[in-house]
């Protein structure tokens, strides 16, 4: 067994405060003010630091690949040709990964990293200040370095005025956005359809749970999220305690696929309209002139030899009444030639955007996982957007946990995953179990938490998977909303969704 040797991650906040200056217009209206020129410690970074100003006081939005520009025509000014070879190097660095490649910069994460560099770099030159003061005999230049130590620390103050309309303006962009969900800068994704319309989107900063019970499909629903994320070109950690990185990878190959361990007939779920399917639809759209219900108004066991046909007509209309029925569907083997093409056009396609890591059950806690999180963003430069965790409830006790207590442990372990959300600015996401009444209950509701109730306080959204054993064989799951923070729900209300998991695929559609 190999011994994993792990060192102090140390990040440039630095290069990354350089880097939102550059590419984020959100990024520069937080921190750009706040900048004292003296306090960077590089020549390169008050440079560049210095052009951006400038660009902003003209343009008010960040500069981004006109600071090319920029440097074309400043460069020859620069103090000597050491200094405008790191300006250079740096800016097409920046190009190169975030305006070439498109890749996502976590403004509010590293907004929070720049003030507590900025705060700490400022404390430094007022201690050094003093210092020489005190050693030059000038005791009145060390007054004069705390009274402007103190009036920066009031520029970098984390308290706000919410009637400040500059204020409102940061509110507005962060949280409500022009006109769509994807306007807002904490929007990361919504799922497709209409089970994307009814759960809402998923934001930065929240940390979110899918419930149901054991078996119910819950590591399946925390990989689609992690695709869906990775589809809508957001950067994803994924954690798994319940299995190893290669039973994961193996969910994802046959998603992206479509395809199984051997090759066969699958049956495929669509929708279906019951009108159709009972024979009291008169329309000449219909696709059969027969039903397909039996005469008791049974549903007939699926057989590909039936001459029914689905029919979705008037799905989206009035009249419309959900139901479901089958397509089949030939699909082939995986074979490992298919698979690196697969994979190769999938990171063509999305880039670089998904790192797994496994550990045994009660193998890590969250300050193992935080201290793995930073040791990737030192050794792949990658900074996550949201977090999956496969799951939460199989998380060692947490270092700073105080008592022997287990529902009190888990307790601590939900409140360190709200933290994590917080100061990541990240999408946390991960599984519950429900109690074990709802093996056979229809329905999953925010009562039937399983081990600790209190996990219903600490989450922003809790998502509930709901299914009859006869829907189960149908390839349906009701998903349904049993918590939620920031937006008005209702328990009793569901989204059918189709499944076909033999082959990875975890919604392929969804209707009321």
């Amino acid at each position: 067994m190999g011994v994993i040797r792990r060192r102090e991650v140390k990040t440039d906040i630095e290069g990354k405060l350089l880097t939102g200056l550059v590419v984020s217009t959100r990024f520069c209206r937080e921190i750009l003010p706040l900048i004292n020129l003296a306090h960077l410690q590089s020549e390169h970074s008050r440079i560049v630091t210095k052009w951006v100003k400038g660009y902003w006081e003209k343009f008010h939005e960040a500069p981004g690949s006109t600071i090319q520009d920029i440097y074309e025509i400043e460069k020859d000014r620069l103090r000597d040709e050491a200094t405008g070879e790191l300006v250079r190097t740096f800016l097409a660095n920046i190009s190169a990964k975030y305006e070439q490649a498109g890749e996502p910069f976590n403004d509010a994460y590293h907004v929070e990293q720049s003030l507590a560099y900025l705060n700490e770099r400022s404390d430094i030159v007022m201690s050094n200040r003093i210092q020489a003061a005190y050693a030059s005999g000038r005791p009145e230049e060390a007054g004069r370095a705390i009274s402007e130590h103190r009036q920066v620390q009031k520029v970098l103050s984390r308290w706000v005025n919410p009637f400040d309309a500059d204020y409102a303006e940061k509110v507005y962009d962060a949280k409500f956005g022009d006109e769509r969900d994807e306007d807002k800068e904490d929007f990361l994704f919504k799922f497709p359809g209409i089970l994307g319309d009814f759960l809402g989107p998923f934001e930065r900063g929240w940390l979110i749970a899918w419930m149901g019970p054991l078996k119910r499909g819950k590591s399946w629903w925390l990989w689609e999220t992690t695709m869906q994320l990775v589809m809508n070109r957001r950067n994803v950690i994924f954690i798994t305690l319940e299995m190893d990185d290669k039973g994961v990878a193996s969910r994802g190959y046959k998603r992206i696929m479509s395809l199984a361990d051997k090759a066969g007939e699958f049956a495929f779920p669509v929708f279906d309209c019951k009108r159709n399917q009972d024979g009291t639809c008169d329309k000449r759209e219909r696709t059969n002139r027969f039903p397909l219900l039996l005469a008791n108004g049974v549903k007939p066991k699926y057989d590909q030899s039936l001459a029914y046909r689905p029919c979705t007509v008037c799905r989206g209309q009035k009249g419309y009444k959900s139901d479901t029925w089958y397509e089949q569907v030939r699909r082939e083997r995986i074979t490992k030639k298919g698979l690196r093409a697969a994979v190769e056009g999938f990171r063509f396609q999305y880039g670089d955007r998904l790192w797994l890591i496994s550990y045994p059950k009660f193998g890590a806690n969250l300050s193992t996982v935080k201290r793995d999180i930073d040791e990737l963003a030192y050794t792949h430069d990658f900074r996550t957007d949201a977090i999956g965790l496969d799951y939460a409830n199989i998380l060692a006790p947490e270092d700073h946990s105080d008592t022997s207590d287990e529902q009190s442990q888990i307790d601590t372990t939900w409140k360190s995953l709200g933290k994590l959300a917080d100061t990541e600015h990240a999408l946390v996401y991960t599984g519950v179990h429900s109690t074990r009444e709802t093996l056979e209950a229809k329905n999953t509701k925010a009562k039937h938490i399983g081990r600790d109730i209190r996990i219903g306080h600490h989450v922003d959204a809790l998502y509930t998977l709901n299914q009859t054993d006869q829907e189960k064989l149908d390839g349906v799951m009701r998903v349904g909303i049993a918590a939620h923070r920031w937006r008005e729900y209702s328990e009793i209300e569901h989204v059918k969704v189709l499944q076909q998991l033999s082959l990875g695929q975890v919604a392929i559609d969804s209707s009321y």
